[in-house]
């Protein structure tokens, strides 16, 4: 008997809501609802808690009128403008105590307009390797506000929220749905959405970096990734070892010039349904057959319970 349950992943940015719904029926993994919905407002986290509900209630009546979930699990994962990220020195003699203290430490001092009590903090390390020479830890920090205004969210709609995840993070999941992927090489993957540029680099599936950019104007892509590539340089991150760049975001073809410009490797954007079966009569299907959309987001935190 299977452990896993009928499970809807929703990603949420400051213009829509996207969702993949994921259902097993005693032998396959099914993709059973595609779907998204621009929101008749933005979205942010500088709104009231009503409104941000109210906003992203009605946007998920549209979808669910045009297909009821049948999940009652669920998770999201939040666009890299809700997060704070940065890297802190990382040893592995620190208790866990410690680190954390640092962490906040580190929040105070990057984002002092904000009280470190407010987010919800995790860290990933980053271990020494070919890449780079000295340890690190990511710290993702996400606002505890937010964290309440989707329970309250799911509590309303009767949904069980598992988990709750960064764009980015819960993208690169998808990676190992890709038959032909080849975890052993060095890969850096790129996210462009909502206004914020992300990238992802990791060594045999393992992140080595991650950090996130503000981008104001799509013509200020190359500058961002040039000024990420000597971020990396900085931090004695060889970028020569880069195998592959993998493009998470809708079709853009300015990112995809810039990446190969400044990486001098062109880079793919594959399809992470070609190893899952699909409801061919779901409304939404012919959205993930589009060249431009491919949710990746959704689909990672929708599978990350698999």
């Amino acid at each position: 008997m299977s452990l896993f349950q009928n499970h809807a992943g929703i990603h949420l940015t400051g213009r829509k809501i996207e969702l993949i719904e994921i259902i097993f029926d005693s032998k396959n993994f099914i993709l059973e609802n595609v779907d998204e919905q621009i929101f008749d407002e933005p979205l942010s986290n500088e709104i009231t808690d009503s409104q941000f509900i109210s906003i992203l209630q009605n946007a998920y009546n549209k979808i669910t009128v045009r297909k009821s979930l049948e999940s009652v699990q669920v998770s999201f994962s939040l666009s890299n403008r809700f997060f704070k990220v940065f890297e802190v020195p990382y040893e592995e003699t620190l208790t866990e105590q410690d680190l954390r203290e640092h962490m906040h430490w580190e929040l105070d001092q990057n984002f002092p307009q904000n009280k470190n009590d407010d987010y919800a903090v995790q860290y990933i390390p980053l271990e020494k390797s070919i890449l780079r020479k000295f340890s690190k830890a990511v710290v993702v920090a996400v606002d505890k506000k937010i964290l309440k205004k989707v329970h309250a969210f799911c509590v309303h709609n009767n949904l069980e929220l598992k988990l709750v995840d960064n764009a980015h993070l819960s993208a690169n999941l998808t990676l190992h749905m890709q038959k032909d992927f080849d975890e052993s090489k060095v890969t850096l993957t790129l996210l462009l959405e909502d206004g914020y540029l992300s990238a992802s680099l990791m060594e045999n599936s393992y992140p080595v970096y991650f950090t996130t950019l503000e981008v104001r104007e799509e013509s200020d892509t190359t500058h961002e990734l040039l000024r990420m590539k000597e971020q990396m340089d900085r931090l004695k991150i060889n970028t020569q070892y880069i195998e592959q760049v993998i493009l998470f975001s809708d079709f853009n073809e300015s990112l995809y010039k810039a990446a190969q410009n400044v990486f001098g490797i062109e880079p793919v954007k594959f399809d992470p349904y070609n190893s899952i079966e699909k409801n061919e009569t779901i409304p939404g299907k012919g959205l993930i057959n589009e060249a431009d959309k491919n949710f990746y987001s959704s689909l990672g935190i929708a599978i990350r319970l698999i």
